[in-house]
């Protein structure tokens, strides 16, 4: 996973995974008519988008509490908090669309068991694709916090601990 963001040279001393969730659940009301074989549908759904679980690692090298592991930890936070962010804005972004399709949309009308599979399939072909497009943007800012020079930087912090603790661990 380290190259994902980071160059193969460059010694990774933590990481934060964000998993990328998007789930949909609706809730239908549906009137038949008397002949039952039309039908019309209104639906609540809701949909949870985000990043979850938010896992940080920082190495096995770095004792809980030190100068080195609160460096590395603050670095991984940053990652966390684009995740966030990124959660965030999608759901204000996708609220407005699926608002603009859906609240001027009225019931659904169309023959016995149709309308409930009508709106699964948008949500499935089209609503969730979009979502997880616009969580994965969040990918290239993550590329823009771990750059040579924010490595170097936790590399040389607390008065050389963190290289002093990577050349120890590279020499057992």
């Amino acid at each position: 996973m380290t190259d994902r963001y980071a160059e193969q040279t460059t010694e990774v001393l933590g990481l934060t995974v964000g998993t990328a969730l998007v789930q949909t659940d609706m809730q239908s009301s549906i009137i038949r008519n008397a002949s039952g074989t039309f039908e019309c549908s209104s639906h609540q759904i809701k949909i949870k988008v985000g990043f979850d679980p938010i896992t940080i690692y920082v190495g096995k090298e770095f004792t809980q509490g030190s100068c080195a592991f609160k460096e590395i930890y603050a670095h991984e936070i940053r990652h966390a908090e684009i995740y966030k962010d990124f959660s965030r804005q999608a759901v204000i972004e996708a609220s407005a669309q699926m608002q603009s399709r859906f609240n001027t949309l009225g019931p659904i009308k169309g023959p016995i068991g149709s309308t409930h599979e009508r709106v699964t399939t948008e949500l499935t072909e089209r609503w969730t694709p979009y979502l997880k497009r616009l969580l994965n943007k969040s990918e290239a800012q993550q590329r823009l916090v771990d750059t040579r020079q924010e490595y170097e930087r936790v590399a040389s912090s607390c008065n050389g601990e963190v290289l002093k603790i990577i050349q120890t661990s590279k020499n057992r």
